[in-house]
């Protein structure tokens, strides 16, 4: 064979497999992109409020006799510190829905978090889609992370589906592992910006979906000051499901905005 001949072959096979490792890259990497990635829901996700998960009950809101919205965050991969900080200053009671290996690389901070009143519920162990496994790893995804997250609190009986994607099948196989409350959203605070569904105000009794990404402090200092001019306060998750008398945190009016005298982005 000529030389020309054989480096041509020869950058054809370095060509080949290159192009497998690269796809066999792309077929290693989590359904939802880099873990560290952007965030995993959002509000265009919301499946309809009539889906049945079976024995576990879903909450998209709650009934509320007081003017409360319940503050909820996804994932766990850029745990930021301001938030414990914030949580202490104005006694917010927060829920985390926490992926378990994003949790496990900042155990302290988790705990921390715990100490300034939040909540540690389950959000999967790698977060997949339920519905398309089989139920011996929907079980693994949900069963795991309620154990190891017993570690830095009461244990979780809340659930939040990966992409809000789950079935009568999920809702069974959640009851398995202690599971009682398939917990969505209908507000979603995202990149400065408040979204609701078909643009409405906020209301008492709705659970608003952030997520651990970098920015979070800013969105949940935005929020703040849309629940302070909405006159809106925030309560807990956790103790409404109990059913128990509510707690109702004023929302402060942050002073950076009150010193600037600028409306905040995605105000409304």
């Amino acid at each position: 064979m000529p030389v020309s001949q054989r480096l041509i072959s020869r950058l054809a096979l370095v060509f080949l497999l290159a192009a497998a490792g690269i796809v066999q890259t792309q077929a290693a990497t989590p359904p939802w992109g880099h873990p560290r990635g952007p965030a995993t829901e959002s509000l265009s996700q919301l499946p309809h409020p009539s889906r049945y998960a079976g024995p576990v009950q879903v909450i998209f809101r709650l009934p509320v006799s007081r003017p409360a919205v319940f503050l909820t965050i996804d994932d766990g991969w850029y745990p930021d510190p301001a938030v414990p900080a914030m949580m202490q200053k104005y006694h917010l009671p927060i829920t985390a829905f926490l992926i378990e290996k994003a949790a496990a690389e900042h155990p302290g901070y988790w705990r921390q978090f715990v100490r300034a009143g939040g909540h540690i519920e389950d959000h999967t162990a790698d977060h997949p889609f339920l519905t398309r496994i089989p139920p011996a790893a929907q079980f693994r995804e949900i069963a795991g992370p309620v154990d190891y997250f017993s570690r830095f609190g009461p244990r979780p009986d809340e659930l939040r589906p990966p992409y809000g994607d789950y079935n009568a099948a999920v809702g069974t196989v959640a009851q398995k592992a202690g599971i009682k409350y398939i917990v969505l959203w209908n507000a979603e605070m995202s990149g400065g910006r408040l979204h609701t569904i078909r643009n409405r105000p906020l209301a008492a009794g709705d659970i608003v979906l952030l997520h651990w990404v970098p920015g979070l402090s800013r969105d949940l200092t935005v929020l703040l000051s849309i629940l302070a001019r909405s006159h809106l306060g925030v309560a807990d998750l956790t103790q409404a499901l109990a059913g128990g008398p509510l707690t109702v945190v004023p929302a402060p009016a942050p002073p950076a905005a009150g010193r600037t005298g600028k409306k905040a982005p995605g105000t409304v």
